[in-house]
């Protein structure tokens, strides 16, 4: 007599068998990770430690890396990574672009997230770097004691002293690689939100990644949006920006329209009226900016690093919208090219004087002053440059043997801050 198999165990045993396919997908997708981490290390280790936690493929579509963590030699500080992830649709969609990867193939869609990304800056070393920190709107420095853009080491006078940022990006290809679209966003604690939608004519008949690649280079843009919206870095920036100059905010507020509006001068550009009112409109009440690009015609992406900004405005109708008001067109004229000066305070012009020295005076602004004299100037506002190349700017409140006491001004208020005499290469006073 055949034996009847209950249909409860055939049931077990399927599901068994699905489980131990999908543990050794896991292990085996996970190992493969594992190992380009592991490739990647090495490659890095002559600059910096990387480290991670565990790597999961999570039902959802995502493959997770956590707890990612770089320690470059040259600084103290330790850039970490809560999160990062490949994301698909699905899970089937995510193991079928594993596949498409190996066999030479770009996915038709895809996703990478980075979640917690934290760069320290105070105590870290990385305010000693050189390095920019724009947010990514032209000259929002401008006017700010000879600056059009911040540098890391200004942040900390600002009340930032760590950055911590969620960044996405996802894309999309059309008709098999013919055409794509692509979204990046991302959100950055007390500094901004930056979301950029972008459509591109590719041209690939395949979404093979030689051709890709060669289609890449003749790619061309159908049209950009971009969006920002500020998280409180405008009015930290402003507060900064007028202690600096002993201005106050309003005050500053002028100066800093009249000097970006310069600076758009060095490039060949005169902003047109609307777009001189929209921006005044969002250093007042900081809240949005929405653009759209589209080009005129024809417009290989090359152009965006190959033309001069005023050439590249002229192949594209851009349109802002500023706090969710209506949307206007932009426009920009071309100008002669505006010569710098050096040590010229942008929006501000040289007056004549008969005394060249009190004319030199002016324009440099700062006087340093022999660190023998410093005591006299207690009270008044100082600027101090220290040996690694930080520069502060505050009220001298304090001098003893070994320090300087500064009272500086931060968006949480103010507070006093020793400086070792040892270490100042500099201090200067307002001329």
């Amino acid at each position: 007599m055949q034996r009847k198999f209950p249909a409860f165990k055939i049931l077990f045993a399927v599901i068994a068998v699905g489980v131990i396919a999908a543990a050794a997908l896991h292990v085996y997708i996970t190992r493969q990770v594992e190992r380009e981490l592991v490739s990647l290390a090495s490659q890095v280790s002559p600059v910096g430690g990387l480290e991670w936690g565990s790597i999961q493929l999570h039902p959802s579509g995502q493959l997770r890396i956590r707890d990612i963590a770089f320690q470059p030699h040259m600084v103290a500080g330790q850039v970490r990574i809560g999160q990062f992830a490949f994301t698909a649709p699905n899970l089937i969609e995510l193991l079928l672009a594993t596949r498409e990867f190996d066999d030479g193939r770009l996915p038709a869609s895809l996703g990478l997230s980075i979640r917690s990304l934290q760069i320290p800056i105070a105590d870290s070393g990385m305010d000693r770097l050189d390095l920019p920190a724009s947010t990514g709107l032209p000259f929002e420095a401008a006017g700010c004691d000879g600056r059009e853009s911040l540098r890391i080491s200004d942040l900390p006078h600002m009340d930032i002293w760590n950055l911590v940022s969620d960044i996405t990006l996802d894309y999309r290809l059309v008709n098999d690689g013919e055409r794509m679209t692509l979204r990046m966003s991302s959100h950055t604690q007390y500094v901004a939100g930056l979301t950029l939608d972008a459509r591109l004519h590719l041209g690939s008949a395949s979404r093979d990644l030689d051709l890709l690649a060669r289609a890449w280079a003749m790619a061309r843009l159908e049209a950009l949006e971009l969006t920002y919206i500020d998280l409180g870095f405008r009015n930290r920036l402003d507060r900064f920006c007028a202690g600096e100059l002993g201005l106050s905010v309003e005050q500053f507020h002028e100066r800093h329209i009249e000097a970006w509006r310069v600076a758009w001068g060095y490039y060949g550009l005169a902003p047109s009226p609307a777009v001189v009112n929209a921006y005044k409109q969002f250093v007042s009440d900081p809240q949005a900016i929405e653009a759209t690009l589209r080009p005129k015609q024809r417009l290989p992406l090359t152009a965006f690093t190959r033309l001069e900004r005023a050439e590249l405005l002229e192949h594209l109708d851009l349109s802002l919208r500023v706090n969710e008001g209506a949307a206007a067109r932009a426009s920009f004229e071309t100008v002669p090219v505006r010569a710098r000066v050096p040590n010229e305070v942008a929006g501000e012009q040289p007056e004549e004087e008969d005394d060249q020295e009190a004319a030199t005076t002016r324009r440099i602004g700062w006087i340093e002053i022999p660190m023998a004299q410093v005591a006299r100037h207690t009270g008044q506002r100082v600027r101090i440059t220290t040996r690694a190349g930080d520069r502060v700017s505050g009220e001298l409140v304090e001098v003893d043997a070994e320090y300087l006491h500064v009272r500086i001004r931060g968006v949480g208020g103010f507070h006093v801050r020793p400086f070792s005499r040892a270490r100042l290469a500099a201090v200067e006073i307002r001329g």
